[in-house]
């Protein structure tokens, strides 16, 4: 009985000292700071959660040209009221590849033409505002296509419009919308029944133009090559292959 004592407390001894070589006797306040301050850094990863709280910067700097973290978060929420089970990385790529980038590279090259167009844009949505049709001012200003049934998504409509339309109901408009063409004023004529991330849509555009085609496909292109910066949750959420060798204050990417 006393041997069996006597091993049950040897035991506890040497429990009692692999806890304490543990930090097992740390304050207990202070591990819970430094779990709260470790979990205080920046995420790794988009989530809807530190989007729609503000958490995450959303910036984004191609080349020179800066993608402001505000405008690229409102159309990453708008574009979620169509896409709602595709994560925030998903969506962020294919909102800034269709156009959303290229857009802000685009109006930073030509400021003088996007302020002009842009004023163009506010006062057309001024009269619509206050009570002119979509279709007079389409007719005056022209140069829409014939309307098709597309999808609703960046890659068939561009980031911006595709954002916009997510939350429009028939018959209505949203704009002026900074897209690669210009400034553009889009109204939704149709959607297909169904979930809105499958479901066709008919819209039109009215388009006040910047820069020449060219300069516009040079904007594209660019995108594609120009040197990355920004913040690290959004440049992850990127396909490796497209950011690798791009981002040098991490070569990690």
């Amino acid at each position: 009985m006393k041997l069996v004592s006597r091993s049950v407390v040897s035991v506890f001894l040497l429990l009692a000292a692999i806890l304490a070589a543990c930090g097992a006797d740390s304050d207990p306040g202070e591990s819970r700071s430094s779990a709260k301050q470790a979990g205080s850094n920046p995420p790794y990863a988009l989530n809807w959660e530190a989007i729609e709280a503000g958490a995450v910067a959303c910036e984004l700097q191609v080349g020179t040209s800066k993608i402001d973290g505000d405008r690229l978060r409102a159309a990453l929420v708008d574009l979620h009221h169509a896409y709602y089970v595709w994560g925030p990385g998903t969506l962020a790529w294919h909102l800034l590849d269709g156009g959303f980038a290229a857009s802000a590279l685009l109006h930073d090259r030509f400021p003088e033409q996007s302020e002009q167009a842009k004023a163009e844009a506010d006062a057309a949505a001024q009269r619509l505002l206050d009570g002119e049709t979509y279709y007079a001012i389409l007719q005056e200003v022209g140069g829409d296509p014939a309307p098709v049934m597309r999808q609703a998504s960046p890659a068939a409509l561009g980031g911006a419009t595709s954002a916009a339309v997510a939350r429009l109901e028939p018959g209505e408009w949203a704009g002026p919308l900074r897209t690669v063409d210009g400034w553009e004023i889009v109204l939704l004529e149709v959607r297909a029944e169904g979930p809105r991330s499958r479901s066709g849509v008919v819209v039109r555009s009215i388009v006040f133009p910047v820069a020449s085609e060219s300069e516009q496909t040079q904007a594209r292109a660019d995108w594609a090559t120009l040197p990355l910066a920004g913040d690290p949750a959004l440049l992850r959420s990127l396909p490796r292959s497209f950011v690798r060798g791009r981002v040098v204050a991490d070569e990690s990417l």
